[in-house]
């Protein structure tokens, strides 16, 4: 069998490309706001639908690719593969191959013949279901109580495991339950802490539990050593601006003396925020065949938006920079003075936590009308 990192690059590659293929595809296609198979109807081809629901009551005699603005709902049978991206796929149905979905929510109700792959933030494998081959998963909470031939993989951040599987086990999760667990081979699994219920579980092999993966070192340090990178060049800068821009750079670190600087500030700290929820609430009330049009208009609003805030706070530390090291530095003058505000402000930017805050500081403070001398 192919492995899980096969199959889920084999899944992706066809919800991202099934569009691009359509024209050269001999195919039934559907478009419509609701794609439906009538219970009736056998569709003796691939089907290729996009919608706001795609709906199979009937039969397709072939695969599955579907995208929705909703869900996807398949409640009569599939006798090859399905492949869906959408907020919600169900299956109370039939799917004699393969299931692979990107979704908010994947439930499982009926039979699959094949592997489940998906990424979903909640997969829901019903008391009803079966599936004849694997289940490989990512998301945040899963819970399965139905019938598995194969094994069961995944990682989540909570996993209630009950129903019969027939191979192994092996999790990645904060929180696993097990409840009326049986399961033939072995159960491995990754957790901060013991799992729940396995001492009235049936498993027919070991049982491992392995700690949680440390930090990756070499990362973080990467990371320390970009900020480190990144406080020199902030110094080198504020040097240079003071050097040829003295008596600018001293009228600009005034700016941040004033209430309204601050008041202001905020406001353009804020628009991001103010933008994404506006975003929500359009979206969250807005008739699902605007949503996606809706989305299109905001993400680039919103990502402009946080470009020019990130952008304002890199001008901003300059002038922050100057007005720091003049109340900690006086007697240095304007140019040691900035130099040793920017080594403040970089060696606070370096505290674990808290370092996110002297961005936003500076912009906060620097983000305003100068206030009369």
């Amino acid at each position: 069998m192919r492995s899980p990192s096969r199959r889920l690059a084999f899944a992706l590659a066809i919800l991202v490309l099934f569009p691009l293929a359509l024209p050269a595809l001999a195919a039934e296609t559907s478009g419509a706001d609701v794609g439906l198979v009538p219970a009736d109807r056998v569709v003796d081809d691939d089907l290729y639908a996009g919608a706001i629901s795609v709906v199979i009551l009937g039969t397709v005699d072939g695969d599955l690719i579907a995208a929705a603005a909703e869900r996807v709902v398949i409640e009569g049978e599939v006798t090859g593969s399905v492949t869906a991206l959408a907020p919600e796929v169900v299956v109370r149905g039939r799917v004699g191959g393969d299931v692979r979905t990107a979704s908010g929510t994947l439930a499982i109700d009926g039979d699959v013949g094949g592997d489940i792959v998906t990424s979903s933030w909640t997969v829901r494998l019903g008391p009803g279901s079966k599936v004849g081959g694997e289940v490989l998963v990512w998301s945040r909470r899963v819970t399965a109580s139905g019938t598995i031939q194969g094994t069961f993989r995944g990682s989540a951040s909570r996993i209630e495991l009950g129903g019969v599987v027939h191979g192994n086990v092996e999790v990645s999760t904060g929180h696993l339950t097990a409840a009326g667990l049986t399961v033939d081979g072995d159960l491995s699994y990754r957790s901060g802490r013991e799992a729940e219920g396995l001492d009235q579980a049936v498993i027919g092999g070991t049982v491992v539990r392995r700690a949680e993966l440390p930090p990756n070192i070499r990362v973080r340090a990467m990371a320390v050593m970009g900020r480190l990178i990144a406080v020199v060049l902030v110094a080198i800068v504020a040097v240079t601006v003071v050097w040829c821009w003295p008596l600018t750079t001293e009228r600009a670190a005034r700016r941040v003396r004033s209430l309204k600087s601050v008041l202001v500030g905020f406001g353009v700290m804020l628009s991001p925020l103010l933008v994404l929820g506006l975003g929500w609430l359009a979206l969250r009330f807005a008739p699902p065949a605007a949503g996606l049009p809706l989305l299109a208009v905001l993400a680039p609003l919103f990502l402009g938006l946080v470009a020019i805030l990130g952008l304002t706070a890199l001008i901003s530390t300059v002038p922050t920079a100057a007005a720091v090291g003049t109340a900690l530095f006086r007697r240095r003058g304007i140019h040691g003075a900035t130099l040793g505000g920017a080594l403040v402000l970089g060696l606070c930017w370096l505290v674990p936590w808290v370092g996110w805050l002297v961005p936003s500081i500076t912009c906060l403070l620097y983000t305003s009308p100068s206030p009369r001398d």
